[in-house]
């Protein structure tokens, strides 16, 4: 790629960010992110849509970065609480990346993040209980992690006390478990 392309989408990118720091996406304007970019229109347009081609593009980066930061996805059901601590780390650190883009949490990321974790385990042999079971583990955590462990926007409580709570959980989750304790047989 030509590297004034790579100069220009980046600036792009970046005013995008720092705008979207301050307002709502609905609010942004191709205008003022050309204005902050110091380039034309024409130029935003040549490689967006719109501001919310751009929105989704980073989303997408944003989920994309996770899942390769995100190394423990394969102990869910196994190792509980590393995979729900590695999730966490994961999130706060393209949290911290892509700050701008998760100032809106009822917006697409924490959805984006839960589809591609579900993605990463859909087999077409689920049972609905297997299907169930991946699906509300995923939106509980994704949920717990945005809502309860912002620390900025509630104080809550301490890091060590949610990760217990949640390995805990998501042991009692296991779709190969019955209720019982005992093991579902899978063929």
């Amino acid at each position: 790629m030509d590297m004034r392309v790579i100069k220009t989408k980046r600036d792009i990118r970046a005013a995008f960010l720092k705008l979207r720091a301050r307002l709502p996406l609905e609010k942004l304007k191709v205008v003022d992110i050309c204005a902050e970019a110091l380039i034309s229109k024409p130029t935003f347009y040549k490689y967006y849509r719109d501001v919310y081609a751009l929105n989704d593009e980073l989303e997408d980066e944003a989920v994309s970065r996770f899942l390769a930061l995100f190394t423990a996805k394969d102990c869910l059901f196994d190792d509980p609480l590393r995979f729900q601590t590695e999730l966490h780390s994961a999130m706060e650190t393209v949290q911290s990346e892509y700050a701008p883009l998760f100032r809106d949490l009822q917006l697409h990321p924490p959805r984006k993040f839960m589809e591609a974790l579900l993605a990463y385990y859909s087999r077409p042999d689920w049972t609905p209980q297997e299907e169930f079971a991946y699906t509300f583990t995923m939106g509980g955590l994704i949920f717990v992690h945005f809502r309860v462990m912002d620390r900025k926007n509630r104080p809550c409580h301490d890091e060590e006390t949610v990760s217990q709570s949640l390995a805990q959980l998501i042991s009692r989750l296991n779709p190969e478990r019955e209720p019982n304790g005992g093991q579902l047989s899978r063929p």
